[in-house]
């Protein structure tokens, strides 16, 4: 008689349902798949921050700068290709509030040293 080399023998002392070790599997890696998305979802958005945040810092010193060269203006909105910089100025203090297209909105003062 001639054994089948393909067969597989599973003895009778462990028979039983693989049930639990199934939805054991897929319960992790359903909790693996909502951790990676998540960490994926935070970096995205410290990523668009992060890029808001330099892009409103670089149009508030354009801004800056060409307001610097006419001190007598004392309320000023600018307008550039990502947003707008308001500005309002006082006699010791400049405040500045800068609104990118995509809403991310920045708030500085600074103060203004008086020349003697």
């Amino acid at each position: 008689m001639k054994k089948n080399m393909f067969s597989c023998y599973f003895p009778k002392k462990n028979e039983g349902g693989i049930l639990f070790s199934v939805l054991g599997l897929l319960s992790l890696t359903t909790i693996l798949t909502i951790y990676v998305c998540d960490s994926l979802k935070m970096t995205l958005e410290f990523y668009l921050q992060t890029k808001d945040y330099y892009i409103a810092q670089t149009v508030q010193e354009l801004a800056y700068q060409e307001v610097s060269q006419n001190p007598e203006s004392k309320k000023v909105t600018l307008y550039y290709n990502h947003g707008n910089v308001r500005m309002n100025r006082t006699r010791t203090k400049l405040e500045l509030k800068t609104t990118l297209k995509n809403g991310f909105q920045l708030y500085n003062n600074q103060f203004i040293e008086e020349k003697e």
